[in-house]
Formats: structure tokens, C-alpha cells, sequence
């Protein structure tokens, strides 16, 4: 009797164990779902902040160009004699 109930319990663990990785895989493929989503989320909101800065730098003229012929100022003022 006592052989019976050990193999009883036994094919309870390994219905458990089989329940607990289904559970486990089920997870496991919802969180690449969302990990998936996610990634692409922040590449949406990189090219979108890529663009807004591109579309910055061309709207706005840069202030280290200097006009030709222009000479710039000296950061130390020259000594009067």
C-alpha cells in the first residue's frame, strides 16, 4: 500500500511540475511581448527626438561661424600704453 501512495503523490508532483512550467512558459511569452513593445516604443521616441533636433539644427544658424573677413575678439583685452 505504502508503494502506491508514494506513486500516487509522485504523479501529483509531476502534475504540478508540468502545471508550473505552463505557467512559467505562458509568463515568460507575455514578457517578451511586452519587452518587444517596449523597445519599440523607445525607438519611436528616439527617431521622433532625432528629427525634432535635426529639424533645430536646420532651422537655427549656428553662432560658432563667424563672418568671412571678421576677426573675432580676443578674450584678454590689449594693454594701453
Amino acid at each position: 500500500m505504502e508503494i502506491l501512495n508514494f506513486q500516487c503523490v509522485f504523479l501529483r508532483q509531476e502534475e504540478r511540475d508540468d502545471y508550473r512550467a505552463k505557467l512559467q512558459d505562458a509568463r515568460q511569452a507575455i514578457r517578451q511581448q511586452y519587452l518587444e513593445i517596449e523597445r519599440q516604443k523607445m525607438e519611436e521616441l528616439a527617431a521622433k527626438e532625432a528629427a525634432l533636433q535635426a529639424e533645430k539644427d536646420k532651422n537655427t544658424p549656428s553662432s560658432t561661424k563667424t563672418q568671412k573677413g571678421a576677426k573675432e575678439k580676443s578674450p584678454v583685452p590689449k594693454k594701453k600704453k
